[in-house]
């Protein structure tokens, strides 16, 4: 029975070990790629934790957070009206993200402007702390709808209730992963801490 679940689902969802566009699989999946964002993460933190004394007056945060957040927009209107989706521009539109990402990383953690003081209430806060795991979750949730909903609808849903669908499975997955997660560590901690008494 699993066997044909599991060929019905790679049959409907067109699974492949290796994409045929190479910069989509480069740029995605390619342990190597993302080494680049690691190191970049790891200079970018050094420089917060040993220059972060020398830091933006309110105004001057509140004016650097104000001019990234716009950079973010021409970088998004660049990618959705000239760029494209897919194609051979993966690699291209993953650099063209690069340096507005650096820069509101850091500007946003210094917390020197207005902008970041309300997105980092309680609510933000909570939503930030599993958006790491909602990352990872989402991609198979849209998979498996669109599976679904066309094999048991045969129809297409609207972008509005797709989106909104997508969202709260997510939400409710990221929640159901993380509580899974504390379980197994809690667990992990106590079957522990028995071995050494």
């Amino acid at each position: 029975m699993f066997k044909h679940f599991f060929a019905w689902v790679i049959r409907e969802v067109n699974i492949e070990p290796i994409s045929d566009n190479f910069q989509r699989w480069i740029t995605y999946i390619l342990p190597l790629y993302r080494a680049g964002d690691f190191v970049i993460g790891c200079n970018l933190g050094y420089l917060f934790l040993t220059k972060r004394e020398k830091t933006f007056g309110k105004i001057q945060g509140t004016i650097a957070e104000s001019i990234s957040v716009f950079f973010v927009i021409i970088t998004n209107y660049i990618y959705s009206n000239k760029i494209g989706i897919g194609g051979e521009q993966w690699i291209r539109y993953n650099l063209l993200f690069l340096p507005i990402t650096i820069a509101i990383v850091y500007l946003f953690a210094l917390k020197s402007g207005i902008i970041t003081k309300v997105l980092t209430n309680k609510l933000s806060v909570y939503v930030g702390n599993r958006s790491g795991y909602a990352f990872l979750i989402h991609l198979m949730v849209i998979s498996y709808m669109d599976v679904f909903v066309w094999h048991f609808a045969h129809t297409s849903l609207s972008p509005i209730i797709k989106t909104l669908i997508v969202l709260l499975s997510t939400l409710l997955l990221t929640e159901v992963y993380i509580r899974v997660i504390n379980i197994l560590k809690l667990r992990c901690k106590i079957w522990h801490h028995s071995l050494n008494i």
